[in-house]
C-alpha cells in the first residue's frame, strides 16, 4: 500500500531540495537519484540545474503570465515493514519518471529515519524539453494515485481498493494512512526551523508551504489542507512541542514562563516590558517579541536557560542582572506537555478486530512498563531521601529532565543542520520522556494519598 500527495514549492525550492537529501534521512545519500546532477543528494547542484530550466522556460514563455511554481513535492508513503529501502526507492524512481513522462529535472530521496520508509520526490515544473509548465489541476491527484497504485501492485504490493459506491478515494487514503498528513506536517516544520531562527521566520516560511499556526489554551496547533484540521504539536512528537520548537529555533536550551497579561506592556512594534511580580517598587526586564507567544488569557515567555537579564527599577534604570532561571521564584513554570507520539508503532494485524487486540496489547504493555518505571524511580528517590521531602524531590527531579529536555532538542537541531544522524540524541530524548511520565505519575500519586489522608 502506498499513499501519494503533491504540493507545489513556489519560494523555498533549495530548502526543500536540502532538507529531503539529507545524509542523516537516505543512508548518507545512498538513497538518493537524479536526472540532474552528478552527485544525486548535492542540493545546491540540482537546484542550479532546476533554475536554469525555469529560466530557459521563460525565454521560451512568448504569452502569459510567468509561472509562480518553481517545483512539486510529492510524497509516497508505504505501509510500515511491508517494502524495504531499495525496493522503495526503486518505486519512487519509476513513480517519478511515469509522473513526470523523463522529461522533468528531479530528484528522488528515499527517508528510513522513521518509523515507515517514504519517499521524496521534486521535480522542476518546467519541461526542459518543451519549456511548457506542469499542470496540476485538482483531477492531477487522483492520476498520479492510480500510476502509483499500479507500480506497487507490479512489486506485489498491497493496493488501496474503493471499499462501496459513493466512497471518496481521499476518505480511503484518509483511513488507510492517518499518519501521512502528519508526516508532511513534521517535514514542513522540520524545513521551516532548519532555515529560520526566529519564531516569527518560522510562522512566515510554514504559511509559504500552506500551514497555519495557531495557539489553542497550553497547546500549539498546526493545520494544512493535507490534515484537514489543526494537530497539537504533541501528537506529532516531542521535538514539535511549542517549547521544543523555540529552542530548536534558538539552537539551545529555552526556559519556559508563564505570564499574565497584566505584567506586559508594548516597548515598541519589535519589544515587550514585563513586569516582575511581586516586587515593590516595581522592577523589569525588556525582551524582543520573539520571545513572546500570545496563548490568549496568558503569554508564554521563552527566554535561553542559561542567559540573564538586565534588571531595570522603576525609573527605567539598571538595577541589578538576574539568571534566568532565577526568574521562577516569581513565575510560574509550566507542567510539561508530554509527547502522544513517544514511540513509532508498527501497525500489526489486519482485520479491524486484529488491530484492536494488538492495540489493546500494546497499551498494556506501555502500562507495565510505567508501573514499573514509576515503582523504580520511587525506590531511587528513597534511597536518598526522607519521605516528607518526596515532593520537593521529585519537582526537582522534573525541573532537572525538563531541562535536559530542552537541551538534548537543541542539540539535535544542531546535528540536523550538520546533516549528521540524529538516532543516538533521539534516543537520549526518548530516555528523558520516560524519566518525565515515570516522575509525573509518581506526583499523581502522591497527591492522591494527601487527599485521602485528608478527607
Amino acid at each position: 500500500m502506498a499513499v501519494v500527495k503533491i504540493h507545489p514549492i513556489s519560494q523555498t525550492l533549495h530548502k526543500a531540495i536540502a532538507y529531503i537529501t539529507q545524509d542523516a534521512k537516505t543512508n548518507s545519500g545512498i538513497l538518493c537519484s537524479s536526472n540532474c546532477a552528478v552527485v544525486p543528494s548535492d542540493a545546491d547542484n540540482i537546484t542550479a540545474v532546476m533554475r536554469s530550466a525555469l529560466a530557459d522556460a521563460e525565454v521560451k514563455r512568448g504569452v502569459g503570465r510567468p509561472g509562480s511554481v518553481l517545483a512539486f513535492h510529492v510524497i509516497q508513503s508505504f505501509k510500515p515493514g511491508e517494502v524495504d529501502a531499495d525496493k522503495a526507492h526503486e518505486i519512487g524512481w519509476k513513480f517519478a519518471q511515469a509522473i513526470t513522462g523523463g522529461e522533468h529535472d528531479l530528484v528522488v530521496a528515499t527517508h528510513v529515519d522513521r518509523g515507515h520508509i517514504h519517499n521524496h520526490i521534486i521535480f522542476c515544473s518546467a519541461n526542459r524539453v518543451t519549456g511548457k509548465r506542469y499542470r496540476n489541476p485538482n483531477s492531477n491527484l487522483k492520476k498520479i494515485r492510480r500510476i502509483s497504485d499500479e507500480l506497487v501492485c507490479q512489486y506485489g504490493l498491497s493496493v488501496i481498493e474503493p471499499e462501496g459506491r459513493g466512497t471518496r478515494l481521499s476518505s480511503i487514503y484518509a483511513d488507510a494512512y492517518a499518519q501521512h498528513g502528519k508526516e508532511f506536517l513534521r517535514f514542513a516544520i522540520d524545513d521551516a526551523v532548519q532555515n529560520s531562527h526566529s519564531w516569527q521566520a518560522m510562522v512566515d516560511t510554514l504559511s509559504e508551504s500552506g500551514v497555519t499556526v495557531s495557539m489553542r489554551g497550553a497547546h500549539i496547533l498546526f493545520d494544512c489542507e493535507q490534515v484537514g484540521r489543526g494537530v497539537r504539536g504533541k501528537t506529532l512528537g516531542e521535538n514539535y512541542t511549542e517549547h521544543a520548537l523555540h529552542s530548536r529555533l534558538g539552537r539551545e536550551a529555552m526556559s519556559e514562563f508563564i505570564v499574565a497579561k497584566n505584567l506586559v506592556t508594548r516597548v515598541d512594534d519589535k519589544r515587550w516590558q514585563v513586569r516582575i511580580p511581586g516586587k515593590k517598587p516595581a522592577q523589569y526586564f525588556v525582551v524582543s517579541d520573539q520571545r513572546i507567544i500570545d496563548h490568549g488569557r496568558q503569554m508564554r515567555l521563552y527566554l535561553p536557560a542559561s542567559g540573564s537579564l538586565t534588571i531595570l527599577n522603576h525609573q527605567g534604570q539598571i538595577a541589578h542582572s538576574l539568571n534566568v532561571e532565577d526568574l521562577y521564584q516569581s513565575f510560574s513554570r509550566p507542567t510539561p506537555i508530554m509527547s502522544q507520539h513517544p514511540h513509532v508503532r508498527v501497525e500489526r494485524g489486519t482485520s479491524a478486530a486484529q488491530k484492536r487486540y494488538f492495540s489493546y496489547l500494546d497499551s498494556k504493555i506501555e502500562s507495565i512498563k510505567d508501573d514499573a518505571a514509576t515503582t523504580s524511580l520511587l525506590a531511587e528517590i528513597l534511597r536518598d531521601t526522607q519521605p516528607e521531602d518526596i515532593p520537593l524531590a521529585i519537582e526537582s527531579k522534573l525541573s532537572q529532565a525538563h531541562r535536559r529536555l530542552n537541551l538534548f532538542i537543541a542539540q539535535r537541531q544542531k546535528l540536523i543542520d550538520k546533516g549528521q544522524p540524529v538516532e543516538g540524541m533521539d534516543q537520549k530524548i526518548s530516555a528523558i520522556q520516560e524519566q518525565q511520565r515515570a516522575l509525573l505519575t509518581l506526583r499523581k500519586q502522591l497527591e492522591k494519598r494527601h487527599k485521602e489522608r485528608n478527607r
